[in-house]
């Protein structure tokens, strides 16, 4: 970074150099430390689907079955029901379940995850010692050459009146 030169009174020197240090250090990353968000109420609805779509795919698949054991039917009549209630079942729970929409919600998840890594690694390359050190170092000089500035007067002083005389 570049620093403009400004003249500054001798007293106001130390002042000057507190001036010139324009990148302020930030700190270290903030600790912040909260709990899991609340799930959105389709998260929500999604996580469930799963669960009533097993209920109520048994439900119908026990109904199904039932007619075909309990029904009085003559012999292959059972084992077709049987049959349908188990595809029953199964076709039901896919038609019913919506769980695999949580894979979007996973992949939110995972993104922002990385998102804040991503700002926290960021965060600690900005404000890490190194940075601050340099500009240490080159208030340090600046105020030493400052220090110096009345001795550089007084030299270019003796300098213009020897050329004058």
């Amino acid at each position: 970074s570049s620093a403009s030169v400004v003249t500054v009174p001798r007293k106001n020197k130390t002042r000057c150099c507190e001036l010139l240090v324009q990148d302020t250090s930030p700190g270290p990353s903030p600790d912040i430390r909260v709990g899991r968000p609340d799930a959105s109420a389709e998260a929500v609805s999604i996580a469930g689907s799963f669960k009533r779509a097993n209920i109520l795919a048994f439900g119908f698949a026990l109904l199904i079955g039932g007619f075909g054991v309990f029904g009085g039917l003559k012999a292959p009549a059972p084992l077709i029901l049987l049959v349908a209630a188990l595809l029953a079942f199964f076709g039901a729970r896919r038609w019913l379940d919506r769980s695999s929409d949580v894979y979007k919600f996973r992949d939110a998840e995972a993104a922002t995850k990385q998102n804040w890594l991503r700002a926290q690694q960021q965060w600690a390359e900005r404000t890490g010692s190194a940075t601050f050190d340099a500009k240490k170092q080159e208030v340090l000089k600046l105020r030493t050459a400052i220090d110096y500035l009345p001795q550089v007067r007084a030299s270019k002083l003796d300098k213009l009146k020897k050329s004058v005389r």
